[in-house]
């Protein structure tokens, strides 16, 4: 694994901090500066993509993964 974040809210910043393994970088969801999930994985995606991605389905909306997947097919 070459790169791995998470993305959260201010409720669960503490907890991530301690249990984030040295190889994850915490995104603080909401925080000036801090990119949004789709915006870092079109920048950290290889080319042709080889990835692999989780979401939790309540949190990221069928639209917004469905846009996602099809800027990445253009």
């Amino acid at each position: 694994m070459e790169k791995a974040a998470l993305w959260t809210d201010g409720r669960y910043y503490l907890q991530a901090e301690n249990q984030l393994g040295l190889e994850w970088t915490l995104m603080r969801g909401g925080s000036v500066g801090v990119p949004s999930y789709s915006e870092w994985l079109r920048d950290n995606l290889s080319d042709p993509p080889r990835w692999c991605g989780g979401a939790q389905a309540n949190l990221v909306s069928q639209r917004d993964s469905t846009h996602f997947c099809r800027s990445q097919l253009d």
